[in-house]
């Protein structure tokens, strides 16, 4: 069956489909099939993270294993490795936790529906796992629904400010929510240090965390699934990565 491409943005409860504005004509498309307007981003690396994503494709795309039987016997899970500098695609790799959900109408199999919970920083691996067969019913049971988890959270390489479980409660001890002027700024100077901590422990993970990055990721994993095109869920904040996506990607939603 061919597949009916589809990008779906729910803001509190209401869903619409999303489609790109036409291309201006004096606009370029990089190699990665990112567009050359919208969200600023390097050429030039724009263009070596599409040859290593192609490279990636044609060494097998995703290995699937069984995973989370309990929940259901249609679960997925892999890692799959991406760059932490987008624009540096030969350097160092992170590992993204990915799972998916089997269609039940395996026969008459449109593709893949991407599914992100918002947070941001929520996990997508446990939004599929938990509530899986809730998104079935989409194309009428004939997508594989595919969670990750975004790139700092969770399963995929998470964000640490400490350096142990002790140093952490010491940093919390006593804290609570401000309820005075001098409680909000005591509070102030703790949340800088926290960030403080965050950039020794994590400096260069952190650097490499944003909506564009995350967009660029489900990229990787369009094409590894071997998806033309991108059919994707966000809920909350998980909207923001599908706008950041269609202006990245215009020709793939």
């Amino acid at each position: 069956m061919r597949k009916v491409p589809l990008l779906l943005i729910a803001i509190c409860g209401v869903v619409a489909a999303a489609l790109p504005s036409a291309s201006p004509a004096n606009a370029t498309t990089r190699a990665d099939g990112s567009h050359g307007r919208g969200v600023t981003s390097s050429p030039a690396g724009a263009a070596g993270s599409g040859a290593a994503a192609a490279a990636a494709v044609r060494q097998g795309g995703i290995a699937w294993k069984s995973c989370y039987q309990k929940f259901s016997k249609r679960l997925q899970c892999a890692r799959v490795s991406v760059p932490l500098n987008w624009h540096r695609p030969g350097g160092k790799q992170i590992q993204l936790a990915v799972i998916r959900r089997l269609a039940s109408d395996q026969k008459h199999l449109i593709g893949s529906m991407f599914v992100n919970p918002g947070g941001p920083g929520d996990s997508g691996v446990e939004l599929v796992r938990d509530k899986g067969s809730d998104f079935n019913t989409a194309g009428g049971g004939r997508f594989n629904i595919v969670g990750w988890d975004p790139r700092g959270t969770n399963r995929s390489d998470p964000v640490r400010c400490f350096t142990s479980q002790a140093s952490e409660a010491r940093f919390w001890r006593g804290v609570h929510i401000p309820v005075t002027a001098a409680q909000s700024r005591a509070y102030a100077r703790r949340a800088t240090e926290l960030a403080r901590r965050c950039g020794r422990v994590s400096g260069q993970l952190l650097d490499n965390i944003s909506t564009e990055d995350t967009a660029r990721d489900l990229n990787r994993l369009r094409q590894l699934v071997g998806d033309r095109t991108l059919t994707y869920f966000g809920l909350s904040y998980g909207t923001l990565i599908g706008q950041i996506y269609a202006n990245l990607f215009p020709t793939r939603v």
